[in-house]
């Protein structure tokens, strides 16, 4: 699992290290790059070259480190290792959008006209709909998933509620990712903020009843 996570990493920030390079011979040295945009998709955030260039890429191995790291002082190691398909898709899926993203920006700066706030966001729905999509199958565990007290005191409210919150984070993934291209620019932070409490707050708020009415819970309290 670890070593999968690792390889794939590699090669994105491989990649990473090709587009700043890249950058590197097309940007000129005073450049100032935008590495920030506001909700009506207009540049409000600048950087110099250097660490524009570079910033993401030390972020992409941060996260990595952080994310083969975890592995490794997971309490539940065997639910971990059953839950693997969505551990490794939610840490690669993450390093595909930061390389997205100084992809972006990079290219933006070489001089290309590009929607970067549509791009970065329908990226991020792309992951949610990927992860969605494992949710129902995963194990209880402390750092992959809906974990919440109830969810981890009760394999019956984790099943049911990853079950639900897999349908929506589909749904909201996908509506996330097509809608960024549908929604004016500024519309597309309140899309994007919308799905997201929606597609958290109501698994949430439902494991805590799947867990009332799991009789295990309930005998363990008598």
């Amino acid at each position: 699992m670890i070593r999968t996570g690792l390889i794939w990493s590699g090669v994105l920030i491989l990649a990473m290290v090709g587009i700043s390079l890249y950058g590197m011979s097309t940007i000129p040295e005073d450049a100032s790059i935008a590495i920030h945009w506001n909700i009506h998709g207009e540049a409000d955030g600048y950087a110099d070259k250097g660490f524009a260039l570079w910033m993401m890429p030390a972020m992409a191995l941060a996260v990595s480190l952080f994310m083969a790291f975890i592995p490794l002082i997971e309490p539940r190691k065997k639910h971990l290792v059953q839950s693997g398909v969505l551990f490794r898709t939610a840490w690669v899926g993450s390093m595909m959008v930061v390389a997205v993203a100084h992809s972006v920006v990079v290219l933006t700066a070489s001089g290309m006209d590009l929607p970067v706030l549509q791009i970065i966001m329908a990226t991020v729905g792309l992951l949610l709909t990927l992860i969605g999509n494992l949710l129902g199958k995963s194990q209880s565990n402390f750092f992959v998933g809906i974990r919440t007290p109830w969810t981890l005191s009760s394999d019956r409210s984790w099943d049911k509620t990853h079950r639900l919150a897999g349908r929506l984070w589909v749904l909201g993934g996908l509506g996330i990712a097509v809608g960024s291209f549908l929604v004016e620019a500024s519309q597309i932070v309140f899309l994007m903020v919308g799905a997201v409490l929606v597609m958290t707050l109501i698994p949430v708020i439902a494991s805590y009843f799947y867990w009332r009415g799991d009789k295990s819970t309930r005998a363990e309290e008598a």
